[in-house]
């Protein structure tokens, strides 16, 4: 059972249907503009979580790219790419059945053995994650420490869904 945001993110990801990603574009800006703007940083920017080199089609990149044009439009960002984009260097295992202490563990040392790199600079930003799903948090808490580590003056997250189960989070 799915919520109806749920709904679009799996026929995206699973059901070959992309022209449901600017409806959660849509819902995205919402949520954003709703979020106090206020004085953490000098720049705001845009991330995600770093993904495998090997995978393609990243839903989270996808609503990351469109969200920063319509957010531009409405002059959210005062740079011109307000996108960070993380590179994932090396190899990061399954995480989808791994315990939440693996999941922290494993993140941790992707982070600590420099396996990922920046587009850009966000010392001093304030950095918004975006990402399709929110399950047990190990992956957004990482990449936000990592991004306060880079100098990221606050770090925000934005996610489409809350998992219904907690199953991982043992």
């Amino acid at each position: 059972m799915h919520t109806p945001v749920g709904a679009q993110v799996y026929g995206v990801k699973y059901g070959g249907q992309p022209h449901l990603i600017p409806d959660l574009v849509d819902r995205l800006a919402a949520a954003f503009a709703r979020v106090p703007l206020n004085g953490y940083g000098r720049e705001y920017v845009l991330s995600y979580i770093p993904i495998s080199a090997s995978k393609t089609n990243d839903l989270p990149e996808q609503l990351v790219t469109q969200l920063s044009v319509q957010l531009a439009e409405r002059s959210f960002f005062r740079k011109a790419d307000s996108v960070v984009r993380p590179t994932l260097n090396g190899s990061k295992p399954a995480f989808k059945d791994l315990p939440v202490n693996r999941k922290f563990e494993e993140w941790g040392r992707i982070y600590h053995e420099d396996s990922v790199t920046l587009s850009q600079s966000v010392e001093d930003c304030v950095v918004y994650v975006i990402d399709d799903l929110y399950q047990s948090g190990a992956t957004l808490w990482s990449y936000a420490r990592f991004l306060k580590d880079m100098g990221a003056s606050a770090v925000r997250g934005l996610v489409c869904e809350k998992s219904w189960s907690d199953g991982d989070n043992r």
